[in-house]
């Protein structure tokens, strides 16, 4: 009984986890996006910002590919070739505020929370904008969790604008 209990609730975990699946092309094959993190060395604290990027990436890349996309990380968005199906995701980050892991520990009560922004554009060609979108996270968890927020926002939201055409 308690082992049949706990597969339901796994497999209840894992299915609304995977529910959303990727927009599909009018032929049914998957969508490509070519994905290019603006590493935005204007900030401040770009050391930080090329950490987080680092952590971002890779898994925004999963999870695109998880829903279904297929996807191809880009060092020069100058050199994105559109085509049927295809299409080119800058994601930028606007603002990183590490915020205190001590007065988060100590405090609590959202002292010392971190801010992540980001702004993310889907183009289909060269001034074909099809999304245009923020993210923004604050949080009194670590960075790698308001990454991860982030790069789920944008996933939804290129799925529900991939989704309409």
């Amino acid at each position: 009984m308690i082992r049949t209990l706990v597969a339901v609730v796994l497999l209840g975990l894992t299915t609304s986890c995977a529910s959303q699946r990727a927009a599909r092309a009018p032929d049914g094959s998957p969508y490509t996006l070519e994905v290019f993190f603006d590493r935005n060395s204007a900030l401040k604290n770009a050391d930080q910002v090329a950490q987080v990027v680092e952590f971002m990436e890779p898994d925004l890349r999963n999870i695109l590919e998880d829903t279904g996309y297929v996807v191809v990380p880009s060092s020069n968005p100058e050199a994105f070739v559109p085509g049927p199906g295809r299409f080119l995701l800058i994601i930028r980050i606007v603002n990183y505020n590490p915020g205190s892991k001590a007065a988060r520990m100590l405090v609590g009560f959202g002292a010392g929370s971190l801010v992540l922004d980001t702004q993310h554009l889907l183009y289909s060609g060269p001034g074909q904008i099809v999304l245009q979108g923020a993210g923004s996270v604050g949080s009194a968890r670590d960075w790698n969790y308001a990454a991860r927020k982030i790069n789920q926002q944008v996933t939804r939201e290129v799925t529900g604008a991939l989704s309409t055409r």
